[in-house]
């Protein structure tokens, strides 16, 4: 093959590899937008579960745990269904679900059977900071994180994909999709031999043997 013949395959060979690539980002990009309504649809049910959650017909404990750096009280309720409902208070008691006292504090529903687990985080004001939807079956999380200027920026992910298993974009003070704000890149996974708690709602790294 003479060098004019090499040339044009090789520049066929990029042109094929690219369209490839162009190909299966477009098909994770319909995958993670599907995704994105799924997540959403469980919010939606998780925030349901949430408002009517039956604290005065479930087991009730109390302790401490790490969130964040800090180590603050919680107060765990487990109903007749198995749903976990966890409320963390700042040290000096005062609940974070009706006034958040700083940063960090927050609220967790766990679903029984390894189901999805609805996170919300405060403000210092009690105003919602993030929430996170997460799906320990298939590592498919949604992060919502709600912006000082009223906007959203919300971010879909499924950990399950070692590539372009990320999207994120940005909603307006309406709830559009700001044009253009959409990204897909990568996130890294969970560390090898992660176990899900089901106490805790996450992944924990395993212990060194």
């Amino acid at each position: 093959m003479s060098g004019k013949w090499a040339a044009i395959a090789a520049v066929f060979v990029i042109v094929a590899i690219t369209q490839m690539a162009f190909a299966a980002n477009q098909d994770t990009s319909v995958y993670l937008k599907q995704l994105d309504k799924d997540l959403q649809n469980a919010t939606v049910d998780l925030n349901d579960k949430l408002a009517h959650f039956d604290k005065a017909g479930s087991t009730v404990t109390t302790g401490k745990e790490n969130v964040s750096g800090m180590r603050l009280n919680v107060t765990t309720y487990k109903d007749k269904s198995g749903y976990v409902l966890k409320i963390y208070a700042a040290p000096n008691g005062k609940d974070l679900t009706v006034l958040a006292v700083q940063p960090n504090a927050m609220v967790k529903l766990i679903s029984p059977a390894s189901g999805p687990v609805l996170t919300i985080t405060y403000n210092p004001d009690g105003t919602i900071a993030k929430e996170e939807t997460f799906e320990p079956f298939g590592l498919k999380k949604m992060t919502v994180i709600y912006n000082s200027d009223g906007t959203k920026t919300v971010i879909i992910q499924d950990a399950s994909l070692a590539t372009n298993n990320t999207l994120t974009y940005q909603e307006d003070q309406n709830g559009n999709v700001v044009p253009g704000s959409e990204t897909i890149s990568t996130t890294p996974g969970l560390p090898p031999g992660s176990v899900y708690c089901q106490n805790t709602g996450q992944y924990q790294e395993a212990k060194p043997a």
